[in-house]
């Protein structure tokens, strides 16, 4: 018998979380804008990221302020230990029963294998691998701009590939001709700012949108 195909998209784990994690935690709405539905938004967007709860709240559109979630949460969320029993039992609440009964061997694989194939129904269904260092290209006008870098401190480096004839780029990097012939040589880069390890250029990233501009000396 043909095993039925199930595509589990971001939307699917994201109701059921909430859905898990409020039967059990009931948080209740506290204000207009702090209600259940939008506290668990934020919340799981934070851990998604995982960034603080000022940060979600900044990124997210009609989101309350950081000061209004947090009040809302300590409001309606139990103390610690009763916090804790109630999500070790949303954890378990999709647990067969038979896995219940005594404590299990737990193994997490946390390698992460991008598909590559066509989606069944949406292509928000096929996750797409990206460069783990953040990899991007400079337009011809100086501006940049790189999605789904982690938040925290970021290391930056820059270079001119195309400039140096013979020379290979990264395998995560196609090189994108000029819209016209360029009147001028192009500008060398110091050494130094070619790694990120010797470049001295860095960018604190918070989540969201934000603009960074690189300075080079």
């Amino acid at each position: 018998m043909r095993q039925r195909q199930y595509t589990l998209t971001p939307t699917h784990v994201q109701t059921h979380t909430t859905y898990r994690l409020q039967k059990h935690l009931r948080l209740a709405d506290h204000g207009p804008k702090c209600t259940a539905d939008n506290l668990w938004t934020v919340l799981c967007y934070a851990a998604s990221r995982i960034i603080s709860l000022a940060a979600a709240c900044a990124a997210l559109r009609d989101a309350p302020s950081d000061t209004a979630a947090h009040d809302a949460l300590l409001a309606t969320l139990p103390n610690y230990a009763e916090l804790q029993r109630r999500l070790n039992r949303a954890l378990q609440g999709d647990l067969p029963h038979a896995l219940r009964r005594r404590r299990q061997p737990l193994a997490a694989d946390l390698v992460l294998i991008p598909y590559h194939g066509k989606p069944l129904h949406s292509p928000e269904e096929v996750y797409r691998s990206r460069a783990k260092s953040g990899t991007s290209q400079i337009n011809e006008d100086g501006t940049y701009s790189i999605a789904n870098v982690p938040a925290g401190s970021a290391k930056i480096a820059v270079d001119n590939l195309s400039s140096e004839p013979g020379r290979k780029l990264p395998p995560n990097v196609k090189h994108r001709p000029p819209k016209s012939e360029p009147t001028e040589a192009p500008v060398k880069i110091p050494a130094k700012y070619k790694k990120p390890e010797t470049s001295g250029l860095t960018c604190e990233v918070t989540g969201g949108r934000q603009t960074h501009n690189i300075e080079l000396k």
